[in-house]
């Protein structure tokens, strides 16, 4: 009898857990525009009570890459209408696999709309981020800048 209790117990704390915070998960995609254009892939999270936004990234072509990046959204404020706008200051890191082994990391700002529909179940947005940071390539400039232009759909639960 004692079991029966504990599980009701823990699946009610679960959802009323749930109904306080709200996760997004989703996908997007894109191209590094001004280092080359190459796409990319990533796998986006973020939860409502945070300002922070995650992904990793998965880059293919000549060579792979797997990056991580954190962002700090500033602001997520109407526009227009159903529009979203959002800004804030992150980082990224690199890792480029192959047979000249490449690290790269640095700071970016992210910049985009976005909009929630279906009663803050999808959640499509675009975004440009320009990035300045240090590249550890051998042959390659020290410095690195460029500007990933992504565009992304997520779910909110």
């Amino acid at each position: 009898m004692n079991k029966k209790i504990a599980i009701l117990m823990v699946a009610l704390l679960v959802l009323s857990v749930g109904s306080v915070f709200a996760f997004g998960i989703g996908v997007q995609g894109g191209a590094n525009v001004g280092r080359s254009t190459t796409g990319s892939a990533a796998l986006t999270f973020k939860l409502d009570q945070s300002p922070l936004v995650f992904a990793v990234t998965a880059r293919f072509g000549d060579s792979m890459a797997i990056g991580v990046t954190a962002d700090a959204w500033v602001s997520n404020a109407n526009f227009a209408g159903p529009v979203n706008y959002f800004y804030g200051i992150g980082g990224y890191g690199t890792i480029v696999l192959g047979d000249n082994v490449a690290f790269s990391g640095g700071v970016r700002v992210p910049l985009g709309i976005n909009m929630f529909v279906l009663e803050h179940f999808i959640e499509p947005y675009l975004m440009v981020a320009p990035s300045f940071g240090v590249n550890l390539a051998k042959g390659a400039d020290l410095f690195d800048w460029f500007f990933p232009v992504n565009f992304g759909l997520r779910f909110w639960f």
